[in-house]
């Protein structure tokens, strides 16, 4: 998980995710992951030798990603909630007690929680996520942002403005997110954390099939509609995960 911009979706498993869309090439993680991988189907898919469909390998990934998750609740004053959880993921490294925040990389004291800041939910919640499933708390898709620009994305689907010719862009999309942009029903993100982004992303596609509890099948489109769980653009989202890849 990051302590800067660009390392928070850094782990084996989203790694993995990448190859359920672009193919067999996974460069090495940090992390100590010699077994994570040793599931001889697993090791099909990586060399691009398995012959599986792509449902069948988003199942495979579902598998390898969902075993063992254990859920936080998003906020509980008895037990360690997702403000605690973004407190540890999303700590500011230089300076104590403060987070990093999605889309403006600024810092600020984790206390100035709801004030301040609150959970951006990166795979919005009226394009699939529920309130009562594991994907609403699922730390993979929450990051600290700030209110005022956590409300001007709101429900925007993920881009490179423009996402169509002749579309009006307006930048920044926010005040307090110089490096971002909207245009049409999309939000570009900044340089910086587009990796990030674009690995949340599919990780959401792969964990979250209908098959949980209270929870929707997400998938990734480049039409997308969030009537049917389609969230988008997957093709943006593939460009800025080859230019902004997985830091060291």
């Amino acid at each position: 998980r990051r302590a800067t911009p660009g390392m928070r979706v850094a782990s084996a498993p989203l790694r993995l995710l990448v190859l359920l869309l672009f193919g067999p090439a996974v460069a090495q993680d940090a992390c100590d992951v010699s077994n994570y991988y040793s599931d001889a189907t697993i090791q099909a898919i990586i060399a691009g030798t398995s012959g599986l469909t792509q449902a069948q390998r988003r199942a495979e990934l579902n598998t390898l990603v969902s075993t063992g998750y254990t859920r936080i609740p998003y906020t509980s004053s008895t037990q360690t909630d997702v403000w605690d959880a973004l407190r540890v993921l999303d700590a500011d490294p230089d300076i104590t007690d403060n987070v990093i925040l999605l889309y403006s990389n600024a810092s600020v004291a984790w206390v100035d929680q709801v004030s301040v800041w609150n959970r951006e939910h990166v795979w919005p919640r009226s394009f699939g996520v529920g309130e009562s499933g594991d994907d609403y708390s699922d730390v993979q898709n929450l990051y600290p942002a700030y209110a005022s620009v956590n409300s001007a994305r709101s429900n925007r689907f993920f881009a490179t403005c423009p996402y169509e010719a002749g579309q009006s862009v307006t930048r920044p999309g926010n005040a307090l997110a110089p490096d971002t942009a909207t245009c049409g029903g999309a939000w570009e993100a900044p340089p910086d954390v587009r990796g990030d982004i674009a690995r949340t992303m599919f990780y959401m596609h792969v964990r979250y099939d209908g098959s949980d509890g209270f929870t929707e099948n997400l998938r990734l489109s480049d039409c997308p509609c969030q009537f049917s769980e389609y969230m988008g653009r997957l093709t943006d989202l593939l460009a800025w995960h080859a230019a902004d890849p997985v830091d060291a």
